[in-house]
């Protein structure tokens, strides 16, 4: 793993914190949504870092894998009779989408299997209203490997910290999980 970081002042650091995220069911998973000028100067770090050209591909190839997963995850029939203008709408809403997954699919399984309330734990009050969640943006990380076929498998994604859903996870004996915001 590596760990591209701003060399900030601790004032700036403070800066690095979204305030008020709200974990909902999403797909199967429960995750935050992340707006884009929240993570502005990571994906400017990250730009910076790699380069532009590379910066546009990397962000390209995310839209796809989501833009491929929303497509999987609805009934073939309806995918069927989706036009080219529908895809590429779709396409356009994930241009400025980032989310941070609390939960996969797996665990909100397991956790209702063993009769954890989740909505309670990490997405909504008693009153209904959702629960502000803190996330601590740490820095840019990546993990690399080599492909059979000499091609660059990247994966690039902001280090998150939240003790609410760390807490949350805790409390429905659920493992840590290293939380992140996958860039491309």
């Amino acid at each position: 793993k590596n760990i591209y970081t701003n060399k900030n002042t601790q004032k700036e650091k403070e800066m690095n914190i979204i305030e008020n995220a709200h974990v909902t069911l999403n797909n199967g998973n429960f995750s935050a949504s992340i707006h884009p000028e929240s993570i502005q100067k990571e994906l400017q770090t990250l730009e910076n870092h790699i380069g532009t050209e590379h910066f546009n591909m990397i962000r390209s190839n995310a839209i796809e894998r989501y833009v491929n997963s929303f497509l999987r995850s609805i009934k073939k029939i309806e995918r069927e009779s989706l036009t080219q203008e529908t895809i590429q709408k779709i396409r356009s809403e994930y241009v400025d989408s980032f989310h941070m997954t609390s939960l996969f699919a797996s665990e909100v399984r397991e956790a209702y299997k063993a009769g954890f309330d989740i909505d309670s734990e990490i997405s909504q009050n008693s009153d209904g209203s959702l629960i502000n969640h803190k996330i601590s943006l740490l820095g840019v990380g990546s993990v690399s490997e080599i492909l059979e076929d000499g091609r660059d498998n990247s994966v690039y994604y902001i280090v998150c910290e939240s003790p609410n859903i760390s807490r949350a996870r805790r409390a429905m004996n659920l493992p840590e999980k290293d939380l992140h915001i996958t860039i491309g």
